[in-house]
C-alpha cells in the first residue's frame, strides 16, 4: 500500500555536529535521496560546535548540489542541546526535524515523522522501542546504561516510549515550549549519568525559557533529591503540583522530600 503524500509545508533538517566531517557527505546524500522526490522545499542545517575538522570546506562543496548550510556556534561550552537550539533558531522553516549526523537516525524515516505532523501531532519522535526500531550496535555498554537509566527517569514524566530519542520532528508554531523541552531532555540524560548538578542547571535553563514548565519543575525536584537538597526539591515538586491541573507524577517526589525534611527535623 502506498503511503499518503506529504503536506506542502517546507522543512528544516537540523543536525548538531562536532567533528562529524566523515559523516557529512553520506548524511547529505541520504537526506536528499529521501526528500528530493517529495515535492516539498527543504534545507539541511549543520549546527556545528566549531569542529575545525574540514566540515566547513566540505559543506561549501556539497552546497553546490544540495540545500545544505553550516551554522557554527563558537561560544563555549560545547553542548548538544545548545547546538540543537542554535540550529532551530536559524531554521528558515517552521517545521523542523532534528537528527544525528552519524546516520543512526535513518533519513528514510523523516517522511514518517512529517506525516505524523500532517495528521495533527505537535511532535513526532523516532523511537528505538517502536516496531521496526533498534539500538545501534556500536553503542558502548556505558552509553546503553546511561540511555536506559535516563529513559527510566523520564518515563513517569512524559507519555513517550523513548523520551531520550534525538530523532524528532516538531512545528515551532504550535510548540511554544519547544526550546525549553530541549533543555529538559538534556537534564534527563545528565541525571541518567548521575551528573545531577549539571542536570539541575539544565532544568534551570528550561525554566528561564518557560517558567511554568511542570516537566522542568518536577525533573529538577528529582535531581535535587539525588543531591539531598530536600527543601529545594520540595519547592520544585510543589510548583509542579500547583499547576492547573496538578502534575500528578510530582506528588510521590514531594511526599518523599517532605518525609526526609521531617526526619532531619527541619
Amino acid at each position: 500500500m502506498s503511503m499518503p503524500a506529504l503536506g506542502p509545508d517546507p522543512v528544516s533538517v537540523v543536525v548538531p555536529t562536532y567533528r562529524e566531517a566523515s559523516n557529512v557527505r553520506a548524511l547529505a546524500e541520504g537526506v536528499h535521496a529521501v526528500l528530493s522526490g517529495t515535492g516539498i522545499e527543504w534545507e539541511l542545517i549543520l549546527a556545528d560546535d566549531d569542529s575545525a575538522d574540514g566540515t566547513e570546506a566540505l559543506v561549501d562543496e556539497l552546497a553546490r548540489c544540495f540545500p545544505i548550510r553550516l551554522e557554527t556556534r563558537r561560544e563555549p561550552p560545547r553542548d548538544l542541546s545548545r547546538s540543537v537550539l542554535f540550529g532551530i533558531a536559524r531554521a528558515r522553516h517552521e517545521r523542523v526535524v532534528v537528527m544525528d549526523a552519524d546516520l543512526s537516525h535513518p533519513p528514510a524515516r523523516i517522511p514518517d515523522l512529517l506525516r505524523a505532523l500532517d495528521e495533527g501531532c505537535d511532535m513526532a519522535v523516532g523511537s528505538r522501542y517502536a516496531p521496526g526500531g533498534r539500538i545501534d550496535g556500536g553503542w558502548s555498554r556505558w552509553r546503553l546504561l546511561g540511555s536506559r537509566a535516563a529513559t527510566s527517569l523520564a518515563r513517569p514524566l512524559v507519555r513517550c516510549s523513548d523520551p531520550m530519542s534525538g530523532f524528532f520532528a516538531a512545528d515551532r508554531r504550535v510548540l511554544p515550549g519547544f526550546s525549553a523541552m530541549t533543555h529538559v531532555r538534556t537534564g534527563w540524560v545528565l541525571a541518567g549519568l548521575e551528573r545531577h548538578e549539571e542536570a539541575v542547571e539544565s532544568f534551570r535553563d528550561a525554566l528561564a525559557l518557560e517558567p511554568e514548565s511542570v516537566m522542568a519543575h518536577a525533573s529538577m525536584g528529582d535531581a535535587l533529591v539525588r543531591l539531598e537538597r530536600y527543601e529545594e526539591a520540595l519547592e520544585s515538586f510543589e510548583r509542579a503540583l500547583s499547576a492547573d491541573p496538578p502534575f500528578e507524577p510530582a506528588r510521590a517526589g514531594a511526599e518523599h522530600a517532605r518525609r526526609r525534611l521531617e526526619d532531619s527535623g527541619r
